[in-house]
């Protein structure tokens, strides 16, 4: 017997088997019995138990026939009346029906947009998450970076069409500060959660802890990761490399873009990504800029 209003998680970035890691997390199993060549089979049936509990499917885009549309059609399926969610990450990696055929990274993010609208129609409420686009984070200076309104990458319809926008930046000390864009004039005020790595999951507190990020910190942070990774094994492709450093694959794509161009990893002709066993890189600085 499940309770609680249906999910579904087109889960696009953030690899499927990583969410349902951090879903175990949040109930008290550790990330190291769950993400690991031998998981531990206990913690395997604890959240196996759990997700059992939930009105809850984490789906895989892989299958080219996983598109938002059909996804939101399984879910009324399943659950033809009530209130549904369903969650899309991202906007620019996950597919709609339209996005088969575009041309450019800026159709396909207008597609997009106008197939969550779709799912709108259907009495589900879209989630949908996007990444930022560089001119909104790559400067120090608050005041040159791209209003948190524009900010969505590729396409100003994700602006235009979003009934809601919430702009989420990371700060320090694992702080979360999340900005109300859309509709405007509801707060100007930012909202501060504290993240729990431990237990993946988030708790209030309050504005003033939340500092703005340091964008060149937060790609420093992924890199490391990256480089700790590569120096261990090499890595097939990006997804060997998301899975062995435990991230979404855009920030491993940031990170293997800073480490190739610093000389540190090159993909060999197999596709492995390798490394040269050089040192971390220094970063003067003057140069503060993360790539994009």
């Amino acid at each position: 017997m499940t309770a609680g209003v249906p999910v579904f998680f087109l889960a696009a970035d953030e690899d499927r088997a990583l969410v349902l890691v951090r879903i175990g997390q949040m109930i008290g199993i550790s990330r190291d019995a769950l993400d690991s060549d031998t998981p531990d089979p206990e913690a395997v049936e604890k959240l196996a138990a759990h997700l059992a509990s939930l009105p809850f499917e984490c789906m895989d885009p892989d299958e080219p026939s996983t598109t938002v549309e059909a996804a939101a059609a399984e879910l009324r399926r399943r659950y033809p009346k009530g209130s549904a969610v369903l969650v899309i990450d991202s906007l620019q990696r996950a597919r709609c029906e339209a996005t088969f055929t575009c041309e450019s990274e800026m159709t396909r993010a207008e597609a997009m947009m106008m197939a969550i609208k779709s799912v709108s129609a259907m009495g589900i409420t879209p989630i949908a998450l996007s990444e930022l686009n560089r001119s909104s984070y790559a400067s120090n200076d608050p005041r040159a970076r791209t209003a948190g309104m524009a900010a969505g990458k590729h396409s100003g319809a994700i602006e235009y069409i979003a009934r809601v926008l919430v702009n989420v930046e990371r700060g320090k000390d694992d702080i979360i500060k999340m900005t109300v864009e859309k509709p405007t004039g509801h707060n100007d005020k930012p909202i501060a959660l504290r993240f729990d790595a431990a237990s993946a999951s988030f708790t209030e507190t309050t504005a003033e802890h939340a500092a703005d990020p340091d964008p060149l910190d937060e790609l420093l942070a992924n890199a490391r990761r990256v480089d700790g990774a590569l120096r261990r094994t090499n890595l097939k492709g990006l997804d060997g490399v998301r899975a062995g450093a435990g991230m979404s694959k855009t920030r491993a794509a940031n990170a293997l873009r800073f480490l190739i161009e610093k000389a540190v990893v090159f993909k060999n002709s197999e596709g492995f990504y390798q490394h040269t066993m050089a040192p971390f890189p220094d970063v003067a600085p003057g140069n503060r800029s993360p790539q994009d």
